[in-house]
């Protein structure tokens, strides 16, 4: 399906007064090809069931798509409800919106000390008590930007047109509904004591803070993950473990279940192996950035107290060392680009778990931090003993 669809750009411009180069935000309308399904040609993964209805989940390609009910193909027309969102509201995707990547090159642009220039201009717009209600800073900015009749390079305009067709591949059009890319729906289970177990839809969103975006590092090189990564009594399980899930709360004492307002945790698996059959790497990763965030806080806590505890201060460093050793293994291995090692998390994990919990000079709120994790990393070996046994072929020998 071909559309034309208006986005933001950045392009250079000339200073009459400098010559310096110079940045602004500027309108451009693209023509963009949004992919289009027969519903036989997309795999359906699974339904969602609760008390708003039926969610359909797709996979199409290498990603999963959810379903936009009753939204029409139409729904992408220029200026529509649909067609701003995906430009300017960042929170309504898991993908965000395409001002993301524009504010990005933004502020790249702005620290580049070559270019001579100190921001990019009609990027930022604040909102005042007499804009429409609903109006986000992001389409202000978009709405009063130029459109793109000035002189701008063919290039820079190409780029940000390919770049937006990019974009638009994370929608989809199913039978003539619009579908968009999702983070993969699971169940979320708290675990709260003393003995309560709910359990509700969510997405593995906790992994990424944006679906593709990648995992930003934080000022102390911390993985940034997503909404809910750092509420340990929560554990994420994919839809295809629901009954592993349940059996391994019980051993722990969770015996009662109650179910989350908003939803009748129902679902569907239409197609098991469209969906991660667990979730073990994905909770012992995030287990070791929470290790890894409260590592970096103990040590900045012991470090502050050396200055004031002359007569400790040998202890304190030793302290420093012992937790800096798995804390490097740590940091090394959840920024690695590839899939980290599993055992080697897993050892990491325990072993500042452990060095952690011996400190008795911590404040209450890390004490219960630690609790916490070493909690979590109880569950994560249950479920790591309740994996299926697979019995590896034997090696065939070659024939003499």
């Amino acid at each position: 399906m071909r559309i034309q669809m208006q986005h933001p750009a950045i392009v250079s411009r000339r200073q009459r007064d400098s010559g310096h180069p110079a940045f602004m935000m500027v309108r451009v309308t693209s023509t963009v090809d949004v992919a289009d399904y027969a519903s036989g040609d997309a795999q359906t993964a699974a339904i969602l069931h609760h008390g708003r209805g039926d969610t359909t989940y797709r996979r199409i390609g290498d990603h999963l798509y959810k379903e936009m009910s009753y939204m029409r193909a139409q729904a992408l027309e220029p200026e529509s409800d649909m067609a701003r969102s995906l430009v300017g509201r960042s929170s309504v995707f898991d993908f965000g919106a395409f001002m993301t990547l524009v504010e990005s090159a933004a502020i790249d642009l702005s620290n580049e000390a070559s270019t001579g220039f100190g921001n990019v201009a009609y990027v930022d717009r604040a909102l005042s008590r007499r804009d429409p209600k609903g109006l986000t800073a992001q389409l202000k900015a978009f709405d009063k930007a130029p459109q793109v009749g000035m002189v701008a390079r063919d290039d820079e305009l190409g780029t940000w047109s390919r770049r937006f067709g990019e974009f638009m591949e994370n929608i989809a059009i199913v039978d003539g509904i619009v579908h968009v890319r999702s983070f993969e729906p699971c169940y979320r289970m708290g675990l709260r004591p003393p003995e309560t177990r709910t359990m509700a839809i969510d997405r593995m969103k906790f992994m990424e803070e944006r679906l593709g975006g990648g995992r930003p590092l934080d000022s102390r090189g911390v993985p940034q993950l997503g909404e809910g990564s750092a509420a340990l009594d929560e554990r994420y399980f994919s839809l295809n473990e629901r009954e592993r899930a349940v059996e391994l709360a019980e051993q722990l004492g969770y015996a009662r279940e109650w179910k989350d307002s908003n939803y009748t945790v129902g679902a569907t698996v239409i197609d098991p192996s469209s969906l991660s059959a667990d979730f073990l790497k994905e909770e012992t990763y995030r287990l070791s950035v929470f290790a890894l965030g409260l590592a970096d806080a103990v040590a900045n806590d012991i470090a502050g107290l050396s200055y004031s505890n002359v007569t400790g201060r040998d202890a304190l460093a030793a302290r420093l060392d012992e937790i800096g050793e798995p804390e490097r293994t740590l940091r090394a291995l959840v920024q690695a680009t590839d899939r980290p090692d599993d055992e080697i998390l897993d050892l990491a994990t325990k072993r500042l778990a452990a060095t952690l919990q011996r400190d008795e000079i911590l404040n209450p709120n890390t004490h219960r931090s630690i609790s916490s994790l070493r909690s979590a990393l109880e569950f994560l070996d249950l479920r790591r003993d309740a994996m299926p046994i697979a019995v590896l072929p034997a090696a065939r020998k070659m024939e003499p």
